[in-house]
């Protein structure tokens, strides 16, 4: 036993003393390597690192849900989507993701409704995309709700419902926990807008589209920090196009009562917005084109 110990305590200061001598000579390589060469070795080392920490979560993940964890399904399902820490395997990546949602995971029900609605992964099936989106609406999935409000606005497959969008659009909306999901309740207020201002109830209603606009607008400021947070919250998600959008309404004077200095004051906030941005001579000409022509108009009812 004792010659046994030695030989292993043997074998292992030889190891230390290799894996040593490995990291003393790797530092003086990198030490005296082209600069070139050392991005390249590092860049490799780093992916096999990643490669590595992938293989290793899968297999944490894959056992954890082996014994029913369903967020682990989840992951693991994506993975398998991905080719994240193991072979890709679309279908048997959305096997796993299925069981999950069958086992109650609701962000699992959320992903098999997009995947069928949109064709992602599996073959696009509108019926099934309704039964696992309404699933997830059921259980409080507010993206779902957001997700199902759209589809039932301009997906091809279904029979256009703007009421049933509207409850959607406005359960979303109505939220304001701290732990609400942020994209789908100001994209929602955001819906709701343009739908008050196409006339999608009958009569076009600009008050009401200016209502939830103003939501918007609004709701992106809550503890943000001011207009940081709407710049950034505009760039994420369109608030650009909604001032705009937002003038284009009064400008054109449909559905309401045609207000030439509203349309202005929205123009004007648009203009402010895009040069503090920095975006491009695009959109600082066309709303100085239309700037130009609300001060024609203005001018004009002045004389009259």
């Amino acid at each position: 036993m004792k010659d046994i110990r030695k030989i292993l305590m043997a074998g292992g200061i030889v190891i230390a003393l290799f894996i040593g001598f490995l990291a003393v000579a790797f530092t003086v390589f990198m030490l005296f390597a082209p600069e070139k060469t050392r991005r390249e070795v590092l860049e490799k080392v780093d992916q096999e690192t990643t490669h590595m920490r992938d293989y290793f979560e899968t297999r944490q993940y894959k056992a954890m849900a082996e014994e029913g964890d369903t967020r682990a399904m989840h992951m693991l399902g994506r993975r398998y989507i991905a080719g994240l820490g193991i072979k890709e395997d679309r279908k048997k990546g959305f096997e796993w993701i299925t069981k999950a949602a069958e086992k109650g995971n609701v962000f699992s029900m959320h992903t098999i409704g997009q995947a069928y609605l949109h064709g992602d992964t599996i073959e696009r099936n509108v019926e099934k995309a309704l039964y696992w989106l309404t699933k997830a609406v059921d259980n409080g999935c507010e993206r779902s709700m957001y997700e199902l409000g759209l589809a039932y606005l301009y997906d091809e497959g279904l029979e256009k419902d703007p009421e049933k969008a509207r409850k959607l659009f406005e359960e979303v909306a109505s939220k304001r926990s701290p732990y609400r999901h942020f994209y789908a309740t100001e994209c929602s207020m955001y819906e709701l807008g343009k739908m008050y201002a196409r006339g999608d109830f009958g009569e076009k209603d600009i008050e009401k589209a200016e209502e939830w606009f103003l939501e918007f607008v609004k709701d992106t400021k809550d503890g943000n920090g001011g207009l940081d947070a709407i710049l950034t919250i505009a760039r994420m998600y369109g608030g650009l196009s909604l001032t705009f959008n937002v003038g284009q309404v009064y400008t054109s004077g449909n559905g309401g009562e045609k207000d030439l200095r509203k349309a202005r004051e929205w123009y004007t906030k648009a203009y402010a917005t895009v040069k503090a941005i920095g975006s491009g001579p695009y959109w600082i000409n066309q709303i100085d084109e239309e700037l130009k022509k609300i001060d024609e108009e203005i001018a004009k009812e002045e004389e009259k």
